[in-house]
């Protein structure tokens, strides 16, 4: 389904073939997310945001996190007549009408259930499959068929074949407001021939044919772009020669099974040889996007449909699943690390991240040891590691947590013990007395306003003080003069208040004005089961609530109810562990 921009056929000049960069990133669904079969025919956004796709094992309602799927069930005949889905339409009340391989269905807005409509049969084959669904403005409802172009009055529940187009195959309608436009293939005598159609709605009748060139090879799609021209794949936009539509640049002709103009003003055409789609533009010309990057099979490359959702989001189905491109997402630079390059990370185990405020410099820690600064502008790494001829450097073994200190100095916790990091020095200053005390790998780090420290480390908490060296440990109690974990994997200061998650699903709070330490148990499933995962991660949500990343999904924690809310894939989280908030 499209809608052209576009509303003639008009002598376009020559196309400029140069290599513009315009490279579209996607991600991708698949059977394994869910959807019902990797080869997609069709897609449509509702009225109400979710996402259709017709496949060759039936029709997938998406909402963003899940799919249903409508398969047909010879024992109910309220189920799709058929699991191959080649079109999907909506009109304005929601209704939606799909075509398959068995005809029409019609799915009434809010109802799980089809009424289906046998249309008329090809002639020699008997195929009835459906290709598009169009609704032009007088309410006539347009079917692109195997067999011609039909015209169905949902009133009557009746077809009407249009003669001159009965027994040729119609891949395509684009509704404009000049007509309705049909791709139409016909084969006589071995011979197959193409022709491009506007019926002129005012009177239903025929108003413009015109021969498609054998130059184009063979066209299964089209689309206009922003001038006018047509597309029928990346030979450029046709050129009228008499009644014959000529491609503008000679060449080998990669053939558009599907075809989109967005509403940027540029056509996508796939697949082509080339990759797997194309974006072409007038001036510009046309540059390959692959739409997987890691699965470069000719099942990726081949793409059957293209839709533009209301975002400006574009939906590619192809053999291998749906792919989808967000324009407004700014694609993610990589850092790695690589063995013959100093210039690169130190390791690709990165464990915690800073920037100072309105810093150019991201600072980046790993579990391989190691201290990074990255440059934002030009990307450039510069690393901080341990060596054993300058032991007072940059601590060995494993930075877990990283802190931003006043006067801009960073704080470092991990297998090395406390380390205070002086950027404009480059010199560190290490902190041994917290070491000493807890006797163990230090994993988290939270400063007050006047500079104390509280750090967590595998064998509980302690307090320190970096201007007279003193440190403090807070020995496992049961009651609230102390904490109840034995480690402490997750630290988050709120106020005056601290927050501290363990294993077990156990997280404290220390009042630091009283010194009173609260013991709280995370549960699940209405307060009843108790969690034993291990808190990974702590933080406010801005409304006096506490958020939970553990091993068992997502929880929100009222301190003034004691009541907690709990959140799983089931509820849209991409997995059922989160490390971080």
């Amino acid at each position: 389904m499209r809608v052209a921009v576009a509303f003639c056929l008009t002598l376009t000049a020559p196309i400029a073939w140069g290599q513009p960069s315009i490279q579209l990133v996607f991600g991708r669904l698949h059977s394994g997310d869910g959807l019902s079969h990797n080869t997609v025919y069709a897609i449509h956004q509702d009225r109400d945001g979710f996402m259709w796709f017709g496949t060759l094992d039936g029709l997938n309602r998406y909402d963003g996190y899940e799919f249903v799927v409508y398969r047909h069930n010879p024992a109910d005949s309220t189920s799709i007549s058929n699991n191959v889905v080649r079109a999907i339409h909506e009109d304005a009340d929601g209704t939606k009408w799909i075509g398959t391989d068995s005809g029409l269905c019609k799915m009434d807005y809010g109802e799980d259930v089809f009424t289906c409509y046998d249309v008329p049969p090809h002639p020699q084959s008997g195929a009835e499959s459906v290709n598009d669904i169009e609704r032009d403005p007088t309410g006539r409802l347009w079917i692109a068929s195997v067999g011609g172009l039909l015209a169905f009055d949902d009133q009557r529940d009746t077809f009407e074949v249009i003669r001159w187009t009965a027994g040729s195959h119609v891949s395509d309608l684009v509704l404009p407001p000049d007509g309705l436009w049909l791709l139409l293939r016909r084969v006589e005598d071995s011979r197959t021939t193409h022709t491009l159609n506007r019926i002129d709605l005012s009177t239903g009748s025929l108003a413009e044919s015109w021969a498609i060139s054998q130059e184009w090879g063979m066209v299964h799609s089209f689309a206009f772009d922003a001038s006018g021209g047509i597309w029928f794949s990346d030979l450029g936009p046709a050129i009228r020669d008499g009644e014959v539509l000529r491609p503008t640049a000679s060449g080998t002709p990669n053939g558009a099974w599907a075809a989109l103009t967005r509403t940027d003003g540029s056509v996508l055409l796939g697949p082509t040889p080339r990759g797997a789609l194309l974006v072409c533009r007038i001036g510009s010309g046309c540059v390959p996007n692959r739409l997987d990057q890691e699965q470069t099979t000719w099942l990726s490359d081949y793409v059957r449909t293209i839709y533009e959702d209301r975002s400006g989001a574009v939906w590619v189905g192809a053999y291998s699943g749906v792919y989808r491109h967000d324009p407004y997402r700014k694609p993610f630079t990589v850092l790695r690390h690589s063995d013959n390059d100093p210039s690169t990370l130190n390791s690709g185990a990165i464990s915690a991240v800073v920037r100072p405020l309105g810093s150019r410099y991201v600072w980046a820690a790993t579990f391989d040891g190691g201290l990074n600064r990255i440059d934002l502008s030009s990307r450039d790494v510069v690393r901080y590691e341990y060596s054993v001829s300058n032991p007072a450097g940059m601590p060995q073994g494993s930075v877990w947590d990283l802190h931003l200190g006043r006067q801009g100095s960073i704080w470092l916790a991990g297998d090395g013990g406390l380390v205070r990091f002086d950027p404009d020095a480059g010199r560190f200053e290490h902190h041994p007395a917290v070491k000493r005390l807890l006797d163990h790998i230090l994993t988290a780090i939270e400063q007050e306003p006047d500079g104390t420290l509280w750090i967590g480390s595998f064998t509980g908490l302690a307090r320190y003080d970096p201007h007279s060296g003193e440190a403090f440990a807070y020995p496992v109690t049961g009651d609230h003069t102390g904490p109840s974990l034995d480690a402490v994997t997750a630290m988050y200061l709120e106020g005056r208040t601290l927050w501290l998650g363990g294993d077990g699903g156990r997280v404290n709070s220390l009042n630091l004005d009283t010194g009173r330490f609260e013991h709280i148990q995370t549960t699940a499933a209405s307060g009843e089961v108790p969690v034993s995962e291990t808190i990974y991660d702590l933080a406010s949500d801005g409304n006096g609530r506490i958020l939970i990343g553990s091993g068992a999904g997502l929880f929100s924690y009222d301190p003034g109810s004691g009541q907690f809310q709990h959140m799983t894939p089931a509820d849209g989280l991409p997995g059922s562990v989160v490390y971080t908030i």
